[in-house]
């Protein structure tokens, strides 16, 4: 029935063993899905050089299909299988649909893990 404090405890398990295992192997490389949405383009180049794929213009294309301004800014119901956000739009929707009581609730759940992803000024 606590959606909120089992979707946070969820979060804090599955990102502790994110933690974790980016200490033990240093060569693993961790990339956050906001630093993405942000810049799309470059993220996703800085990942393909360093995993040694080849960046080309059809992969470029698909990536500016999936992250658009022009998409929606958030998912519909009927189209769970097929992606395509406004990607910096979306960074924000759980602010909107979270009440600021949630938020800091959220916060304090993760806390001991979640600094070690988001900064203060991103649970503004």
């Amino acid at each position: 029935d606590d959606i909120i404090g089992q979707a946070a405890l969820l979060w804090k398990i599955i990102y502790r063993f994110v933690h974790s295992t980016r200490e033990s192997f240093p060569q693993f490389q961790v990339v956050r899905h906001e630093d993405l949405s942000l810049d799309p383009i470059g993220g996703y180049q800085a990942l393909y050089k360093n995993l040694g794929l080849d960046f080309n213009e059809r992969v470029k294309n698909v990536i500016l299909n999936s992250s658009s301004s022009e998409n929606p800014t958030k998912l519909t119901k009927n189209k769970t299988h097929s992606v395509k956000l406004d990607s910096r739009a979306n960074l924000d929707n759980w602010k909107k649909i979270l009440s600021p009581g949630e938020i800091s609730r959220v916060r304090k759940l993760t806390e001991g893990i979640s600094e070690s992803f988001y900064s203060d000024e991103e649970w503004k």
